[in-house]
């Protein structure tokens, strides 16, 4: 599901984006969900990493504007593609100041859209940002590009990544729910893997550096 959310304190403006995400579901057969904002303070408030694929945020908004907002949201979430929407063309280059994927000028136009949301949506699932509470109650962030393998034993399953292990009490299958759309793949009844960590492939097995992961007949 692409989850787009909508800063935006004109309700034309949202509508028509609301409407643009609407005919890119269609075409592209896969489930687009909106949420409108209408200020920033709104957006802010109790906002997770990795609750959306990409936010479209006006400039010129009542309270805080746009670019106040972002800085926010920079702070709570470094990977959400964030493009702006405003007829303020002047405030282009300022978006980069708070790393914004993409600038869109009203009026909108749904070329221009359906381009820079594919963009996005790619850009996002590269970067998907898995949330895990550990028993401890504490809280961990991993970015789905990051993590080399999965791994399920005993019950518990480890996210391998390029930086470290994350140990996970959950079943195999919700963890290959979370990385939908991300790319990974399922190699056997224990494992997920990353292709882009793929160093060599055998005919019953593949290497990731120097760990050998099973392929099943039925996977293979």
């Amino acid at each position: 599901m692409i989850k787009i959310a909508i800063v935006e304190d004109e309700e034309e403006s949202f509508l028509r984006l609301k409407e643009f995400a609407e005919r890119y579901e269609k075409e592209r057969g896969e489930k687009v969900e909106t949420r409108w904002f209408t200020d920033g303070m709104a957006f802010i408030d109790g906002y997770e990493a990795g609750e959306y694929t990409v936010v479209f945020m006006d400039i010129d908004m009542p309270h805080i504007n746009g670019i106040e907002t972002a800085r926010e949201l920079r702070k709570r979430d470094e990977f959400v593609p964030l493009i702006f929407v405003s007829i303020m063309v002047q405030y282009a280059i300022e978006g980069y100041s708070v790393d914004a994927m993409d600038f869109l000028v009203k009026p909108i136009q749904y070329l221009k859209f359906s381009m820079k949301l594919d963009k996005a949506v790619t850009y996002s699932r590269k970067n998907t940002v898995i949330k895990l509470t550990g028993e401890d109650g504490m809280t961990q962030y991993i970015v789905a590009g990051e993590i080399t393998y999965v791994e399920s034993v005993n019950h518990y399953v480890y996210f391998h990544t390029s930086h470290g292990v994350y140990k996970k009490l959950m079943s195999l299958s919700k963890a290959e729910q979370m990385l939908e759309g991300v790319g990974f793949l399922r190699s056997d009844v224990s494992f997920l893997v990353n292709p882009a960590y793929v160093t060599s492939l055998g005919k019953d097995s593949l290497m990731i550096g120097e760990q050998k992961i099973p392929i099943s007949r039925n996977r293979k």
